[in-house]
């Protein structure tokens, strides 16, 4: 596989973990300032926090089954 389609793979799941990252961080943090109880600001923050962790792992774990997969295929 060309070394630029390995960069432009990389790039492309960077930017899109990037985007589905922005989009939970808005949704929920505006969700946590709209909370009108403590039950519900505990839920939401909890929730957000959930949500980065699971995104941080499970993007870690993409890329280096992505590097890896990429690194069998070349020549």
């Amino acid at each position: 596989m060309e070394t630029i389609f390995k960069l432009l793979i990389f790039i492309i799941f960077f930017v899109s973990i990037s985007i589905v990252g922005y989009k939970v961080y808005f949704i929920l943090n505006n969700k946590i300032t709209s909370s009108k109880n403590g039950w519900e600001l505990l839920g939401f923050s909890l929730l957000l926090v959930f949500f980065c962790a699971i995104l941080f792992f499970g993007s870690l774990i993409a890329f280096v089954k992505t590097y890896d997969f990429l690194m069998d295929n070349h020549e």
